[in-house]
């Protein structure tokens, strides 16, 4: 199960800069759908990676989830997992579980990192002999 963290009581914890987006979908001239985010708030957050044994443990409940991001509350958003994303430190993460924190004070996402390299890729260094 899912550990939530304690309510807010320290604003000076809120010290990084995020942005949330909102995906939407369109269809083109062809029927195929096109997918594009729109930023719908910058707030201020707390980011906290999760250790190597968390997210085993994560990656058996919801997905691989890497990051929390903790946010104050806020009536005006409808987060849900796979409709938003999180832009951090030109990072993209995947909004993968939303959970309230306390009595309307806190949003807690949980969230795996979009951009990652998948399980089983290898780099390769430019001009090497495949």
């Amino acid at each position: 199960m899912p550990t939530t963290y304690p309510a807010i009581t320290d604003a000076g914890r809120l010290d990084r800069r995020i942005t949330l987006q909102l995906k939407s979908t369109t269809d083109n001239e062809y029927g195929e759908p096109i997918v594009t985010w729109t930023d719908v708030a910058e707030v201020w957050a707390e980011v906290r990676p999760l250790r190597g044994i968390e997210r085993v443990q994560a990656a058996q409940l919801v997905a691989a989830v890497d990051t929390i991001f903790v946010i104050r509350y806020r009536d005006d958003l409808a987060l849900a997992p796979g409709t938003h994303r999180i832009r951090y430190q030109n990072r993209t993460y995947n909004v993968e579980a939303v959970l309230e924190v306390g009595r309307r004070e806190a949003w807690q996402l949980e969230a795996a990192w979009a951009d990652a390299p998948t399980a089983g890729t290898q780099a390769r260094r430019v001009g090497a002999i495949p």
